[in-house]
């Protein structure tokens, strides 16, 4: 068994090795690497995987099963490469702050307001 979390989920595999031998063949170097195959256990289905590249083989099984993943489990999309421009959003930060716009003689016109505003009830 070959047992990985693969896509948000644990997933169990066959592990398997493949060789084969011809009978005409005299020699069987027995020192190449054999093919290797994960086979789903969930769905049947049978994943050829390099031997010499462990490390891509998660990558390689959602690859060719992320369809049947996708339709039955719902799930997302992992692996994603490349992405477009298009799908690449950016958020534009100006580098100068706001600073508020403040009147520096904002007390002097209140008091004159205030000033202005007795006077003219005063008058009335």
């Amino acid at each position: 068994p070959y047992i990985k979390e693969i896509a948000g989920r644990k997933r169990m595999f066959l592990l398997g090795t493949v060789s084969a031998v011809r009978e005409d063949s005299g020699k069987f170097d027995g020192s190449a690497t054999p093919d290797l195959a994960l086979i789903d256990s969930e769905y049947r289905d049978v994943v050829w995987i390099d031997a010499k590249h462990p490390s891509q083989w998660d990558q390689k099984v959602y690859y060719q099963l992320n369809e049947a993943w996708r339709s039955s489990e719902g799930i997302g999309y992992y692996y994603a490469e490349g992405k477009d421009a298009l799908d690449q959003q950016t958020i534009s930060i100006d580098s100068i702050p706001v600073i508020p716009k403040v009147n520096k003689n904002q007390e002097t016109i209140d008091r004159l307001q205030r000033q202005i505003d007795s006077l003219k009830a005063i008058g009335n």
